[in-house]
């Protein structure tokens, strides 16, 4: 017998984010918070961490300069497959021309 696939998450981002400043900001500990959501506490402390890993990762630019990253390779690799398409385009116009001489020329 095969275990049912998880349900989904039934909490929206808005509720996980005021659960997680709560944690943060009121003073209180993530007990305290869990008990006044009735949650589990391990959820709380999941959702505080996330919320502390996307502020320091603001901080540092890190986002910004990962999607830089990822849009000039994006674009390194487009510029790339544009040549290749133009250099298999002229391999095919040479090899058709060699085509049409070698039967002008019998060969």
């Amino acid at each position: 017998m095969s275990n049912p696939p998880p349900s989904p998450d039934p909490h929206t981002p808005a509720f996980k984010q005021e659960v997680a400043l709560a944690a943060l900001s009121s003073g209180k500990t993530v007990q305290q918070i869990a008990a006044e959501y009735n949650l589990p506490p391990s959820l709380v402390e999941e959702w505080k961490q996330v919320v502390q890993e996307a502020i320091v990762g603001g901080m540092r630019g890190g986002n910004r300069q990962k999607a830089k990253r990822e849009a000039k390779e994006a674009a390194r690799r487009e510029a790339k497959a544009a040549r290749m398409e133009q250099l298999l385009a002229q391999r095919e116009r040479e090899l058709a021309w060699l085509t049409e001489k070698s039967k002008d020329l019998g060969v």
